[in-house]
């Protein structure tokens, strides 16, 4: 039966709500942080893919895709594939005390650390409450954070993307 819902990146459509799964950015604290909290080094060690979540939310949700690049990687994806923008509100982003830290901001981690085992889903704004609903069953925190646009930009609404504080395809330095 889950096979009739396949979900896929180019789904998505303007006006259609933008939604996380977890607390997106935890892996990052994990792996840049000299001293992370024991939940971040659980997410970076033992992550949690949210298949199960998918599969049972999957007739609700329209685009979706994992953030294992970071949020400003990926959501730059689903949206072209599905051919249209995205503005998003980073102050809707789930909070958390392992994502506070000396070494980077809270919302550079959010937005732009990567290896997070979470999905970025696109979903109309009348099934955000059974996906909710679905999420509360998996005791999996799910959280709107913006919407798909008509245009092309993907931004944020306080301002631009920060860089990624690190990437797997960069060379190691000599």
């Amino acid at each position: 039966a889950h096979t009739e819902h396949p979900l896929r990146r180019s789904g998505g459509a303007p006006g259609q709500v933008l939604m996380v799964t977890g607390i997106p950015g935890l892996a990052g604290a994990g792996y840049l942080f000299h001293n992370p909290h024991p939940h971040a080094l659980t997410a970076l060690h033992r992550p949690t893919p949210r298949l199960a979540f998918a599969l049972d939310a999957a007739p609700w949700i329209q685009a979706a895709m994992d953030l294992s690049d970071g949020l400003a990687s990926d959501l730059p994806r689903l949206a072209e594939a599905s051919g249209c923008g995205a503005r998003i509100d980073p102050s809707a982003l789930p909070d958390h005390p392992a994502l506070h830290g000396p070494e980077l901001p809270r919302r550079t981690l959010q937005l732009s650390a990567g290896d997070d085992y979470e999905l970025l889903i696109a979903a109309h704004a009348a099934d955000v409450k059974h996906l909710m609903s679905v999420a509360a069953r998996h005791d999996l925190p799910l959280t709107t954070i913006g919407q798909l646009t008509d245009d092309l930009a993907v931004d944020c609404i306080d301002g631009p993307w920060p860089a990624a504080p690190w990437s797997h395809h960069q060379a190691a330095q000599a």
